[in-house]
């Protein structure tokens, strides 16, 4: 529990740290839609499934919650709202007892407010992000998953009465980048993460490489040239807390792990294709996982995003 207090502190902190003041809004409007699955690991545990659309309007400035979120000074800013679903199961979904230190069933929904502040001329962006929503059986993955299994003639997961139990959802996520080194075919960026709230607390580092025909990365202006690119990223994490294995603050849940079961420390690598022209994008990557439970296995997903610019 301290650890959680002390995550949200030093993440509030470090928010005050950026000037709001001499931004301008972007014109910059499109809709994203992401879906993820362990399938393209061909795996079914652990993080299972994934939905995420996203919109970016400008008039989205004007709701009250982007007002207290941090922008770099001299930006140009836009402005999002997201929506997402996250399903984790055990390592099996194929037995209906639960198996002590395995991860639970769990399932998140929630809605994000989030803003990407942007910076050419200095080439950093501040993106931050205010989430609110449910983890538990409100979120509907116990249904979508066997729905999908029963469409697709698979077997029905067991298990799901003992996911984690209804509980409140406010997280705060903020992330700095940096460049490194660029150049007409290749940029390198250095990446900075904090979360802090109800759900995750937890802070990484990493980078971010990309290759090939490719827009500058901070340019607030957006090309509609043809854009076809890979990219590779890696992630170090240190893990403070995760309610989807250790429970929600508010309602306690039948099947939870202690802090001292998880791996303090998650490495991240991914890597992917990104292809966009005019007013379409398009981009497949495939993402995997050091240990999250110290007795268990590394774990790997993919996902398919694809973008409307309008």
């Amino acid at each position: 529990m301290r650890r959680k207090r002390l995550s949200i502190i030093l993440l509030f902190v470090s928010a005050f740290a950026f000037s709001q003041n001499d931004s301008t809004l972007s014109t910059r409007r499109y809709f994203s839609y992401t879906y993820s699955n362990d399938f393209f690991n061909e795996t079914d545990r652990y993080y299972t499934q994934g939905i995420h659309p996203e919109l970016i309007l400008p008039i989205f400035r004007k709701l009250p919650l982007m007002k207290i979120l941090p922008k770099l000074s001299k930006s140009v800013n836009q402005y999002g709202l997201s929506g997402t679903q996250d399903c984790f199961t055990p390592a099996s979904i194929r037995r209906d007892t639960v198996l002590k230190g395995d991860r639970p069933y769990s399932a998140l929904i929630y809605l994000g407010h989030f803003v990407i502040s942007n910076s050419e001329e200095k080439k950093q962006r501040l993106s931050s992000e205010l989430d609110l929503g449910m983890m538990g059986p409100c979120a509907k993955c116990e249904e979508e998953q066997k729905g999908i299994h029963k469409m697709l003639v698979n077997i029905q997961p067991l298990g799901w009465e003992y996911q984690m139990s209804n509980n409140f959802l406010l997280n705060y996520r903020m992330r700095y980048e940096k460049n490194i080194f660029n150049a007409h075919i290749v940029d390198l960026t250095g990446m900075t993460e904090i979360n802090a709230g109800t759900i995750y607390n937890n802070a990484a580092v990493g980078a971010n490489l990309r290759f090939g025909k490719m827009q500058a990365y901070f340019a607030n202006v957006r090309t509609k040239k043809l854009q076809f690119y890979g990219y590779t990223q890696g992630w170090v994490k240190a893990v403070g807390y995760n309610a989807t294995m250790q429970g929600g603050l508010f309602n306690k849940s039948v099947n939870t792990l202690a802090y001292n079961e998880l791996s303090p420390i998650v490495l991240r690598g991914s890597f992917g294709l990104h292809l966009e022209y005019k007013n379409l994008g398009i981009e497949y990557s495939r993402i995997f996982i050091t240990r999250e439970i110290k007795t268990w296995w590394a774990h790997g997903w993919g996902y398919i995003n694809i973008l409307f610019y309008f």
